[in-house]
């Protein structure tokens, strides 16, 4: 059977093109000594690519920054498309990080310093409210508990 014509954005490096940036950014963030995601998770010190043989399931990157008193590492899935929908979010990316958060397979993330990251085009505005009231309910609840209980 004949494949299906590839998108141009497939075959012309359109998503090597949106992770270069990313990282590009990241790395902007090294030189100047700049916090990258959140002042108090510090600077990055160090990146590192296609990580998966080291037990990261989010390979494209691994920036690890320094604050103080502690190191954190931050797993990133670089995805040049948009990734969550208002009723859904990616099944291979939940997949790996409930995987990388419950050591199934790997015991590199530390979930206390640790960080699992999914870079991706903005999301739709009912995608981003969707998100946004997950994240409310999810901040304050037991991360035990709580996969079995949003279901109910």
């Amino acid at each position: 059977m004949a494949k299906n014509v590839a998108a141009p954005k497939n075959t012309g490096g359109g998503g090597y093109v949106f992770e270069s940036k990313v990282v590009a950014w990241i790395f902007a963030c090294m030189l100047a000594r700049r916090p990258f995601l959140d002042i108090h998770l510090g600077v990055p010190v160090r990146v590192e690519f296609q990580t998966r043989p080291d037990g990261w399931f989010l390979d494209d990157a691994l920036v690890t920054s320094q604050s103080t008193g502690a190191t954190h590492k931050f797993a990133l899935s670089v995805k040049s498309n948009v990734q969550f929908t208002a009723a859904s979010a990616p099944t291979d990316f939940v997949e790996s990080i409930w995987e990388q958060w419950l050591h199934i397979g790997s015991q590199v993330f530390n979930q206390v310093n640790d960080y699992l990251v999914l870079v991706t085009a903005p999301p739709s505005e009912a995608a981003r409210q969707s998100l946004e009231g997950l994240s409310r309910k999810l901040l304050p609840a037991d991360v035990q508990t709580f996969p079995t209980r949003l279901d109910v």
